[in-house]
């Protein structure tokens, strides 16, 4: 996986953005599992459609395949954070798995456990050899997993909206979807109403998000060691040709060379 910088396939930092404009940010999703710990700024934090201005010590945590934006509400304005991006869950019982399929956020400015945990985390991060930090480095990632389980959560996944029963659709059928008529006849409106609603939220076409949803899930699955030539069927795109030109597009190498790795 050569998204990350370690061989046990996680990313940590901290940042701060002294003069982050709203420019330097776009709104994107990926193959792994964020943690964004939010200390100070003033941004707004786009999921899905659902959109939050955090307050101070608010953790989200998204899981794969997410929409999600982090955008300053004004020019070179201060933002700093935690990242921690991760490959996949350690092993747990089916029921805390599941818990982790979706979005949420606490507010973990109470909880002295887990502000300490960054602060432990990134003291090993920075001051231990990888060689040594990999004796114990997932095992504080499951740590962390844990106490964020015990927290109290806010759900902030909406279902009350017609772009959410869009992003639903589109995400549960997105291998069997082949046009972007077939959305909006879903939804009960027009091909060029739903274009709206895209650029207006996502600032992207509803073309380029069922795009970019098959193209992430066809990483996942030539990561899985299941061969270009079978990968384009089951992310629902007939010819290879187009298959191997939009992979491309999107990660800038070929599907055999993602799979060879």
């Amino acid at each position: 996986m050569n998204d990350f910088e370690n061989s046990h396939n996680y990313n940590f930092n901290l940042r701060t953005f002294t003069k982050a404009a709203p420019a330097a940010f776009h709104i994107h999703f990926h193959f792994y599992y964020e943690i964004l710990y939010f200390l100070d700024g003033d941004i707004t934090i786009t999921l899905s459609d659902v959109s939050i201005r955090p307050k101070k010590h608010d953790l989200f945590f998204i899981p794969p395949n997410t929409y999600h934006l982090t955008l300053p509400n004004q020019d070179e304005t201060l933002y700093s954070r935690y990242v921690l991006q991760f490959d996949c869950l350690p092993d747990m019982t089916p029921e805390r798995t599941a818990r982790f399929q979706e979005c949420f956020v606490v507010n973990v400015g109470s909880s002295q456990h887990i502000k300490d945990w960054f602060r432990r985390f990134e003291r090993y991060h920075s001051t231990l050899s990888q060689e040594d930090f990999g004796l114990f480095d997932r095992a504080l990632i499951t740590e962390l997993l844990f106490l964020l389980d015990a927290e109290e959560k806010q759900d902030i996944n909406s279902d009350t909206t017609l772009f959410s029963f869009i992003i639903d659709y589109i995400d549960d059928n997105f291998i069997q979807i082949q046009s972007v008529e077939e959305i909006a006849s879903a939804a009960f409106i027009s091909s060029s109403y739903l274009f709206y609603l895209f650029k207006n939220r996502l600032k992207m076409s509803p073309k380029q998000y069922l795009q970019k949803k098959k193209m992430t899930h066809a990483k996942i699955l030539l990561n899985q060691g299941i061969s270009p030539s079978n990968v384009h069927h089951l992310v629902g795109i007939p010819e290879y040709s187009t298959f191997y030109r939009l992979y491309v597009k999107y990660f800038g190498i070929s599907p055999s060379q993602e799979y060879s790795d």
